[in-house]
């Protein structure tokens, strides 16, 4: 998160400069203008899925995507995650797009992809993220080891996500298939 304030913070800084340059006798007003309509187009992205917490979430991954060259792409129902509670919503995807963005940030600019889908399916809400994967998928408990050094301090992340998938009385499942990680979610849209 940290990470993607300072994004932010760092082209709203970079349009000030800009905007400067224009006030000066050399400032370039085409120039300028290219620059501005770029970070605009960033900003002005709006993501509407019918889910406002959902949409802002996704923003947030989308800008941090674009500035690593990531190809974040979604087709979302946002009107079916009505019967979840906005915390938990913020954290189910934070946590499900961190874990893919963390990992596609190693790997080469043209691999660098995350396709998540989510969608009523009867009486169910479907989620669907996946992102290429290389090496061998380690599991415990159904879960994911984290490949990262510090096992005490990492890992966090998918437990939260199956925690949260439980409390709505879902189940969620991951595999390794056709050279991709593919995180499937399962939860059924009844009372809560």
């Amino acid at each position: 998160m940290a990470e993607e304030i300072d994004i932010i913070n760092r082209k709203c800084h970079d349009l000030r400069h800009q905007l400067l340059l224009l006030n000066t006798e050399g400032g370039s007003l085409q120039e300028f203008k290219i620059e501005a309509e770029q970070a605009i187009q960033i900003y002005d992205s709006s993501i509407k899925t019918g889910n406002e917490v959902l949409d802002v979430v996704l923003m947030e991954k989308k800008l941090y995507c674009e500035e690593y060259k990531i190809d974040l792409t979604f087709l979302v129902d946002g009107k079916e995650l009505s019967m979840m509670r906005a915390g938990d919503i913020a954290s189910l995807f934070g946590n499900l797009l961190e874990n893919a963005i963390e990992y596609v940030k190693s790997l080469s600019e043209e691999q660098r992809i995350i396709r998540l889908r989510v969608a009523k399916n009867g009486d169910f809400l479907c989620i669907h993220c996946e992102n290429p994967f290389e090496g061998t998928l380690v599991l415990h408990d159904g879960l994911p080891v984290t490949t990262k050094t510090d096992k005490n301090n990492h890992g966090f992340g998918m437990m939260s996500i199956s925690y949260i998938v439980k409390h709505y009385g879902g189940v969620c499942s991951v595999q390794q298939q056709d050279g991709k990680f593919i995180l499937n979610i399962l939860i059924p849209l009844g009372e809560h």
